[in-house]
């Protein structure tokens, strides 16, 4: 039986014009290619994913694929998933620190390397929304628009962001009156930007302790093997985990938070629909087109 597939093999060879060892070599040669290309997909799909310890370790796969032993492509990835991982394990000090700037400089360098990092690009925006609303809550609507706009280039909660947007808009060229529910209104939108605010703060924290936590499980398992080799590092690991899922716990409050600002901004938007009979007062607040500065006309 061996000796007919000897014969099979041979014959086979034969009709494509090869020798059986070529016809064995090419045969070695696909396989080779196939496990290339597989390896090489997994990394770039961690990659594009923020999971750059596991795609380090996809495209160190392919370098042991016999006739990719020095791939140019697969060595230039592993040099940018160790600068992007990096950057990662700076955020923790600067969150805790309530760093802005750094914060906003590690997520752009990161974006630089890797455009499409979801879990960055989703940190920038919250960052620049949650700058938006305490410039809005400071009446600077020019910068607070500037601020929305920039998150709205990194950010998912488009729908909210942009009815943020609508909202500074008006508060940036409506007529104000002096009406009874002026008191109200003034609540609502406090509500609605102090709700809106908490619900940042929650999820700047769960990000923070994310971070945190991924910057400790690659102090304790740089090789990505699944083993802690120290205890103490088992136990600051386990006590990182605890913070980032109590954090991830209050997602709850978080939703609440939102609602309450939603329903603040409906009730605000309804108290300055229903405007009562009062003496109107005017104020145009509108952006110099040539200088920093702010032109104001009152009207009677």
């Amino acid at each position: 039986m061996k000796y007919f597939f000897r014969l099979l093999v041979l014959s086979l060879g034969m009709v494509n014009g090869l020798l059986p060892t070529e016809a064995a070599a090419q045969g070695t040669e696909a396989v080779s290619e196939g496990e290339y290309e597989k390896y090489r997909r997994q990394g770039d799909e961690r990659f594009d994913e923020g999971r750059y310890r596991e795609a380090i370790n996809q495209y160190r796969n392919c370098l042991e694929v016999p006739q990719h032993e020095q791939d140019e492509y697969a060595l230039q990835q592993i040099e940018r998933c160790k600068a992007a991982q990096a950057l990662l394990e700076q955020l923790p000090a600067a969150q805790a620190g309530k760093e802005e700037q750094k914060l906003e400089e590690l997520y752009l360098e990161v974006l630089k390397i890797n455009k499409k990092d979801p879990a960055i690009r989703q940190q920038l925006g919250d960052l620049y929304e949650l700058q938006g609303n305490v410039l809005f809550g400071r009446r600077q609507y020019a910068d607070a628009r500037r601020q929305m706009e920039r998150a709205l280039a990194y950010s998912n909660r488009r729908v909210i962001l942009e009815e943020t947007i609508r909202r500074i808009d008006a508060e940036n060229s409506k007529s104000y009156y002096v009406p009874k529910r002026t008191g109200a209104k003034v609540a609502a939108g406090l509500v609605a930007v102090g709700a809106g605010a908490y619900a940042m703060l929650l999820r700047s924290q769960y990000n923070s302790r994310l971070n945190a936590l991924n910057s400790i499980a690659a102090q304790a398992d740089p090789s990505g093997s699944g083993t802690i080799a120290t205890p103490d590092m088992y136990r600051r690991y386990t006590d990182a985990y605890a913070a980032a899922e109590a954090a991830r716990a209050r997602n709850s409050t978080y939703r609440a938070a939102l609602g309450i600002a939603g329903v603040a901004l409906l009730t605000e938007v309804f108290l300055l629909v229903k405007k009562p009979r009062a003496r109107r007062v005017a104020v145009l607040v509108s952006p110099l087109p040539t200088a920093p500065m702010v032109a104001a006309t009152l009207h009677f």
